[in-house]
């Protein structure tokens, strides 16, 4: 990807001047919550794999099954017990 076209998209994604990237970017780095590959301009940052909280996140995935089990959860027969006191 050209230069231009990825600085337009990351000003999208993350507003923010260099120096304040630069900063957030160390600050990842220093947490181990990143790694980095190539050098100079030819840097690429990713998550850890291993990281749980930077993993792939689905929202309709999580919403679509929990809707699923609240309706399993209307179809069973509700058995409500009373005791006498």
């Amino acid at each position: 990807m050209e230069g231009w076209r990825w600085k337009k998209k990351l000003k999208k994604i993350y507003p923010a001047s260099k120096p304040t990237v630069a900063r957030d970017l160390a600050l990842l780095l220093k947490k181990r919550l990143i790694k980095t590959s190539g050098k100079g301009k030819n840097t690429v940052y990713s998550a850890y794999v291993n990281n749980p909280l930077l993993r792939e996140f689905n929202i309709d995935q999580y919403f679509f099954n929990l809707i699923r089990i609240k309706e399993a959860m209307l179809k069973k027969p509700l058995t409500l017990i009373f005791i006498a006191t």
